[in-house]
C-alpha cells in the first residue's frame, strides 16, 4: 500500500508516480468477482494478463492503475455504456507518454513548482536538452496513471466524465484544470459540453483503497470522496427502470426512517403461452402476478416486482 506522507502532498507527486505502477493487489482483493473480471479480459475491456506480474508461487498480481480501471469499467458497464465505448475510452487512459512529453508537461507547470521547491524548479530548468537526464529521471507513464497520481496529491476532487454515444469523448476536471478553462476563454464550450449526457466517475475514492484505511485515521487528514449526487439505493431505482419505459406501468418506492427502502415495479406484458408464467415462478422472485384471459386463454399479465433498496 502506498504511505500516508504522499496524500494530499505535491511536493512527493514525483514519488507517487514511481510507485503507482507497483503490482499489490491479487485478484481476491479488488472486490469484483473473478468470473466478471475474466468476461472483461476476454472482451478486450481490462489487459490484466498482458500487463501484470506473477511471482512464482503466488498469485498474479494487479497495478495500482489497473485497480482503478476495472472499477471505472464496473460503473460504465452498470451505466450501459457499451463494449466499443469503454475500448475507446481506454485507449485514451491507457496511451503512454514519452519522457520527453512528461518533461515538457513539468516544465509547462515550473512556476507553480518553484512555489513549493526552489532548488526543485532550478533542477528541472537545467534538465532542458539533456536527453539522458531526462530519459533517466521519466520513465513513460499512462494518463491514467498521472491522473491518479494528481488525484493522490491535490487537496481537489479529480473526476473524469465519460460521454455517451460521443465515440469516447471524455473530459477531466479538477482545480487546476478548471483554472485553465477559465484562463483559455473556453469556458462556455465547456459548460456546453457538460450538458450532453455523461457520466461522472470522481477518482478520489478510488484512491483510497491504495492506503492504509487506520493510517488515514490517525493522520487526521481531511479526505475528499467524492461529490455525491445520487446515493446508491436511488442508483438502484434509477437503474431498475432505465431502458423500460415502455414496460413499466407504474414504480411505487417505499420509505423507512426517512431513507429509500424498498420499491414496487408493476409491469404489463402480452403472454403467448402459458410457460411464461412458469419462468417467473421458477425464478424466485417476489411478484405478484395479475393474470387475463381472452376465450379462456391466457393473453396478458400484469406483475408487480419488489426490490429491496
Amino acid at each position: 500500500m502506498l504511505d500516508i506522507s504522499l496524500l494530499h502532498n505535491q511536493a512527493k507527486s514525483h514519488e507517487a508516480l514511481d510507485k503507482i505502477s507497483d503490482f499489490v493487489f491479487k485478484k481476491t482483493q479488488i472486490g469484483i468477482g473473478y468470473n466478471d473480471v475474466d468476461n472483461w479480459e476476454r472482451q478486450g475491456l481490462i489487459s490484466i494478463g498482458g500487463l501484470s506480474k506473477k511471482i512464482k508461487g503466488e498469485q498474479k498480481k494487479i497495478s495500482y492503475s489497473q485497480y482503478a480501471w476495472i472499477h471505472i469499467v464496473k460503473q460504465l458497464l452498470f451505466f450501459n455504456f457499451n463494449y466499443d465505448e469503454i475500448k475507446l475510452f481506454k485507449e485514451v487512459l491507457f496511451y503512454s507518454y514519452s519522457a520527453q512529453e512528461l518533461y515538457k508537461g513539468a516544465l509547462a507547470k515550473v512556476e507553480e513548482l518553484r512555489l513549493i521547491s526552489e532548488d526543485a524548479a532550478k533542477t528541472l530548468i537545467e534538465m532542458g536538452g539533456k536527453e539522458e537526464v531526462i530519459n533517466s529521471v521519466y520513465l513513460p507513464r499512462t494518463a491514467l496513471e498521472l491522473l491518479l497520481v494528481n488525484t493522490i496529491s491535490d487537496k481537489s476532487t479529480t473526476s473524469i466524465q465519460f460521454y455517451k454515444g460521443m465515440g469516447g469523448t471524455m473530459t477531466i476536471t479538477c482545480n487546476s484544470i478548471i483554472q485553465e478553462i477559465n484562463k483559455s476563454g473556453k469556458t462556455n464550450e465547456f459548460i456546453e459540453l457538460s450538458q450532453k449526457p455523461h457520466l461522472n466517475i470522481p477518482l478520489n475514492k478510488i484512491v483510497l483503497d491504495f492506503f492504509d484505511t487506520t493510517q488515514i485515521i490517525k493522520s487526521n487528514e481531511p479526505i475528499i470522496l467524492y461529490s455525491e449526487i445520487l446515493t446508491k439505493a436511488e442508483v438502484k431505482v434509477l437503474s431498475a427502470i432505465r431502458n423500460r419505459y415502455n414496460k413499466i406501468e407504474s414504480v411505487e418506492v417505499k420509505l423507512k426512517n426517512g431513507k429509500l427502502d424498498k420499491m414496487f415495479i408493476t409491469e404489463y406484458k402480452k403472454v403467448e403461452l402459458e410457460t411464461r408464467l412458469i419462468e417467473h415462478i421458477k425464478n424466485n422472485e417476489y411478484l405478484d402476478i395479475e393474470i387475463k384471459l381472452e376465450k379462456g386463454k391466457v393473453s396478458s399479465c400484469r406483475n408487480t416486482r419488489k426490490i429491496k433498496l
